[in-house]
Parts: C-alpha cells; sequence; structure tokens
C-alpha cells in the first residue's frame, strides 16, 4: 500500500505541471498606489510563486501572474518585479539572475512607496503585453524558496497599508480604471494554491481503485 501512495503522489504532482520533488510558496499582491481603482479590499491583483528543488539545476524559480481581470486588458503586463534577500541570504547580481530577454536588473531601487527592492524591469515597452514573468535565480549555494522572502526597506509607511512588503510589481498599458492605466502593487499574502480539477479527478480514481483492492482482500 505504501507503493501506492508513492505512485499516486507521483501522480498529482506530475498532473499539477510540478516534478515530485519540488518545494513551491505562493503570495498574493493585494495593495495598490492606486486605491481610487484597487482599493485594498482584500483584492489579489498579482500572484508571487517561488519554487525550488524544480530541477536539477538548483535553482529558484518565480512567477509572477497578473490575478485581475481588470489588468489583462489593452497591451498591459508587468513592467517592473521586486523582491529582496531574506536576513543572511548570500548577496546576489544580475549574473545570478536568468530573465527573459530585454530585461533588466536593478539594485536597492524604489518601487513606488512599497519601498526598495532587488528589481527585475522591462527595458523594451515590447515585452508589456505579457501577463506573466518568470525568471530563475542561479549558482547561489544553498539558497531556498525562503531566501527571497523579506520586507522592502524604505517604504512609505505613512500611506495605509502601503507599508514595507515581500514584494512590489508595476503593470503598465491596462484600460482605464477610473482613469487609471498603471498602477503599482505589493503584498506578502500568502496564497493557498489550488490544485487542478484533473488532479482532484486522479485523486478520485486511486481511492476507488484502493476500495477496490480492499474488497478484494476481505473476499
Amino acid at each position: 500500500m505504501t507503493g501506492m501512495r508513492s505512485i499516486a503522489l507521483a501522480g498529482v504532482f506530475a498532473v499539477a505541471g510540478l516534478p515530485a520533488h519540488a518545494d513551491m510558496v505562493s503570495y498574493f499582491l493585494d495593495q495598490s498606489n492606486v486605491e481610487s481603482a484597487f482599493p485594498d479590499l482584500g483584492a489579489t491583483y498579482l500572484r508571487v510563486d517561488i519554487t525550488d528543488n524544480y530541477d536539477a539545476s538548483g535553482d529558484v524559480r518565480f512567477d509572477v501572474t497578473i490575478l485581475d481581470p481588470r489588468l489583462l486588458t489593452g497591451n498591459s503586463g508587468i513592467m517592473r518585479f521586486g523582491f529582496n534577500l531574506a536576513a543572511g541570504a548570500t548577496p546576489i547580481t544580475a549574473v545570478n539572475i536568468l530573465r527573459p530577454a530585454n530585461w533588466g536588473i536593478a539594485t536597492d531601487a524604489n518601487v513606488d512607496g512599497f519601498g526598495n527592492f532587488e528589481l527585475v524591469t522591462d527595458t523594451t515597452a515590447q515585452n508589456r503585453v505579457s501577463p506573466t514573468l518568470t525568471f530563475f535565480i542561479s549558482g547561489i549555494a544553498g539558497d531556498n524558496r525562503f531566501s527571497y522572502v523579506e520586507l522592502a526597506t524604505n517604504s512609505d509607511d505613512t500611506i495605509p497599508l502601503q507599508g514595507s512588503h515581500y514584494f512590489a510589481a508595476q503593470v503598465v498599458a491596462f484600460n482605464a480604471v477610473n482613469g487609471i492605466t498603471s498602477g503599482f502593487f505589493g503584498g506578502q499574502t500568502p496564497a493557498v494554491v489550488p490544485l487542478p480539477a484533473s488532479v482532484w479527478l486522479l485523486v478520485s480514481g486511486l481511492g476507488l481503485l484502493a476500495r477496490v483492492r480492499n474488497r478484494r482482500a476481505v473476499g
């Protein structure tokens, strides 16, 4: 039966699109600097997924995804994304951040009132049509998904709910919402990423198979 459970878990990860040994943590960006259009009322504007043990390379993977449909109109996309190193983490440089073409790196860069971050930033208008950003942190021995989860420094704590956060992003070129076509979003709220429906079907099928096996054993 232990072997069956191992196979089941491997199947769940395979269907979910992650290797069986991968570890992921996720956060919502649920604050904005344009509250007239995007109020800080428990909204989930973007999600940040950080995965380690993704493959044999040892890289830590970031996936930043726009969730709010109002930010997915026009020629919109992510223009900047910031994170910070946890206390005691090994310093990183631009060489350690494997990012898409035409994306640059800025160190200790300010992201509106959300503070200073290690910033992955678009350097051309062409990249802004993408609702997602994926990059990897490579070549850092012993790092993991929590090595890059730290509160921002020099944030503007005078703005309600816009103080220090783990992450910040800028989304641009969406259709106007109350006259706003771009904005900055921050957050640190842990997110529970739901499993795909196909995974639940797989788990249900495995449960049925187990019951059939048990009945045969009793018989």
